[in-house]
């Protein structure tokens, strides 16, 4: 089962369309999430990469834009909260029968911002947590980083702001699974 989470920077041109059916052609995802599409509105997007049904929040200004694509005939999705840096959704797969969580997270690149998100994932994980049998994907570009080994370039390491990044990640019982390739992509 395969699950795509991409910030597109940008989900309206011919370009992006055609990277991204061949991305869909080779993995076959069941959900395809798009971070940063800089759309109002997914429909005739949806339609274009052959999906059924979609999640979304649109654009802020002339940023963001989340939307959470599938298809009807295998998983249904439910939506528990969405907001202008996630959609949280319930997942449930038909065949092989699962249930599970799932955010797709795009978050501000404003500190303030950034914690309001992290205390809505730690809320959530609250009522997540309370049954140990349900998994939760969180997945997305957080626009934050946890040690000064994952930067580069020429802003300082903010200690700050990765401590309360690993606050949130850790009282959310979530884990790192890290990166493969090119750690600054």
């Amino acid at each position: 089962m395969n699950c795509i989470i991409w910030n597109t920077g940008g989900a309206n041109n011919a370009e992006f369309k055609r990277h991204c059916k061949a991305m869909i052609e080779m993995h076959k995802p069941i959900i395809l999430a798009l971070l940063e599409t800089r759309m109002g509105d997914h429909n005739k997007l949806a339609e274009d990469l052959g999906f059924s049904n979609k999640i979304q929040y649109p654009t802020v200004g002339t940023s963001r834009g989340l939307v959470i694509m599938w298809n009807d005939h295998n998983i249904s999705i439910n939506d528990i909260n969405i907001s202008p840096q996630g959609i949280h959704t319930t997942v449930h797969v038909s065949n092989p029968p699962s249930y599970w969580y799932f955010s797709a997270i795009y978050v501000s690149n404003h500190f303030q911002d950034k914690k309001v998100l992290w205390n809505q994932l730690t809320d959530l994980s609250d009522t997540i947590n309370n049954d140990l049998q349900i998994a939760w994907l969180v997945g997305g570009d957080f626009n934050e980083i946890l040690s000064s080994f994952e930067k580069f370039g020429r802003n300082n390491f903010n200690s700050t702001r990765a401590s309360h990044f690993w606050d949130c990640i850790n009282q959310s019982n979530l884990i790192d699974l890290g990166f493969r390739e090119s750690k600054f992509t």
